[in-house]
């Protein structure tokens, strides 16, 4: 068991060392278009992007829509207790992953795993790329 969170900033707080831990190169808050994610991820050469949010789901995905451009694999970190059927669907329909971060227990998991986006445009995820490297050497 680990530490339960309130807020999204505590869910990243909990998200960025689970992630470290399973081999990602971590930075948060990186500006995408006109917008920051989260948490950005660097594993294997491929990029991961994750929006963290406590409950509204439909406003990650909105948010997510921008990451297509730059990302490899598109998460959205869920801090709900459970994880309904009609986000699931949407999500597994969209090729987005979830990851499940319990709000009580602070457990976290892979829920669905995200499919490879295929929509990201080679100079923009440069630019990013470039943030993101910065982000990492800086923070």
């Amino acid at each position: 068991m680990t530490k339960a969170f309130n807020t999204e900033q505590e869910q990243v707080d909990l998200l960025v060392p689970w992630l470290e831990n399973q081999g990602f190169c971590i930075a948060c808050e990186v500006g995408q278009s006109m917008q920051m994610v989260d948490v950005a991820g660097a594993k294997d050469g491929r990029l991961y992007l994750i929006e963290a949010k406590l409950t509204n789901w439909k406003q990650a995905m909105r948010q997510c829509e921008a990451h297509e451009l730059v990302a490899d694999y598109i998460y959205i970190a869920i801090g709900s207790k459970n994880i309904s059927l009609k986000f699931l669907k949407a999500m597994k329909e969209i090729g987005y992953g979830i990851i499940h971060c319990h709000p009580i227990t602070g457990n976290m998991y892979i829920a669905l795993k995200a499919k490879k986006n295929k929509h990201y445009w080679i100079p923009a995820k440069r630019v990013f790329l470039n943030k993101f490297r910065y982000k990492v050497k800086h923070d």
